[in-house]
């Protein structure tokens, strides 16, 4: 209760152009980052996830546990 987040929205966004880009350069999401996106079913609700897989990973969950690549 009363913690406060900053994020930059726009560093994994390969369409949004500004100014910021040539500081903040877009990048794909890797392993250990922090994400925000907009809920899909409540577009006024943000999301706060951090990533465990990339492309080509194998993800699974046994008895609670992820496992990424065995």
């Amino acid at each position: 209760v009363g913690d406060h987040l900053v994020v930059n929205k726009f560093m994994f966004s390969e369409h949004f152009q500004s100014p910021l880009h040539a500081l903040l350069p877009y990048r794909a999401p890797e392993r250990g980052d922090v994400v925000v996106f907009r809920a899909p079913e409540e577009p006024d609700k943000d999301f706060i996830k951090r990533v465990v897989a990339v492309g080509g990973d194998r993800l699974e969950v046994r008895e609670g546990v992820v496992y990424v690549n065995d």
